[in-house]
């Protein structure tokens, strides 16, 4: 694998596989007879805050709701970093990327999951992309064992966790975002400098274009150039271009990379 390639994959995809320690993750077997409560608590990594939720098994999907509040951005850990992302961790300790969890104006919010998996444990990481298919090591929240006559608790090791996300320090406990740049807008100008520093242009260029056109009219909001209360939803729009071009990129760098063992 040639140098470009190897660094490419790695904003996207992080480096070797880890354990995470000490870190227990504790998988809950759910039942369809009841909603079940949620809760989490942060790790040394993470300030504390309240992050809650549900989890009702409807079919053969489990549909999580998370709530939560004093939510800082987790590209306060520096260098790559730049989402917060919810992950469904199997027993046997298999990842399922659930979706990001958003830091939005006022730090709070709700966010809506889904998954195939009913017997599951659920963790909160700080990633460079929403679409990264494996955990980081920086792992910021853990879900609790779940109460009640009709679930199953038990526990596990947190395990094959990717080390090699660039970041600047390794906790933001205690820190706070006081940029005056709206942290979506700085979230979208972090995910473009990460795609131009990878082969996203190469691989994913219309993902990428994409981000690079909502990005430019998302600053131009924000200048005051077109209407500031824009600069959100197009910050958005460019993190979501982002996100797509970041895994079109792993996708189609993957493939080359089997062609040639191949």
């Amino acid at each position: 694998m040639n140098t470009r390639m190897t660094a490419a994959l790695l904003l996207f995809s992080a480096g070797a596989v880890a354990t995470a320690g000490d870190l227990t993750m504790n998988p809950v077997l759910y039942s369809e007879k009841e909603a079940s409560k949620v809760t989490f608590v942060s790790t040394d990594r993470a300030p504390k805050l309240k992050l809650e939720g549900t989890v009702a098994i409807t079919g053969k999907h489990a549909m999580i709701e998370l709530l939560y509040s004093k939510l800082e951005p987790a590209l306060l850990f520096g260098g790559d970093v730049n989402a917060w992302v919810v992950w469904a961790i199997t027993p046997d300790g298999q990842a399922q990327n659930l979706g990001e969890l958003p830091v939005r104006e006022d730090r709070g919010g709700n966010a809506h999951f889904a998954t195939s998996n009913l017997n599951f444990a659920m963790i909160v990481t700080a990633e460079p992309f929403a679409g990264v298919r494996r955990p980081s090591d920086l792992v910021a929240f853990i879900s609790q064992p779940v109460k009640g006559p009709y679930v199953q608790n038990t526990t596990a090791p947190l395990t094959r966790l990717q080390t090699g996300t660039k970041r600047s320090v390794e906790s933001i406990a205690g820190l706070e975002y006081k940029d005056k740049v709206p942290v979506e807008l700085a979230q979208a100008r972090q995910s473009m400098e990460i795609l131009d520093r990878s082969e996203a242009p190469k691989y994913a260029p219309k993902a990428t274009e994409s981000a690079r056109v909502a990005l430019a009219q998302a600053n131009d909001a924000y200048a005051g150039r077109e209407n500031k209360s824009d600069v959100s939803e197009l910050s958005r729009r460019a993190l979501d271009s982002a996100t797509r071009a970041g895994r079109e990129t792993i996708k189609a760098m993957e493939a080359e990379q089997a062609d040639v063992v191949r």
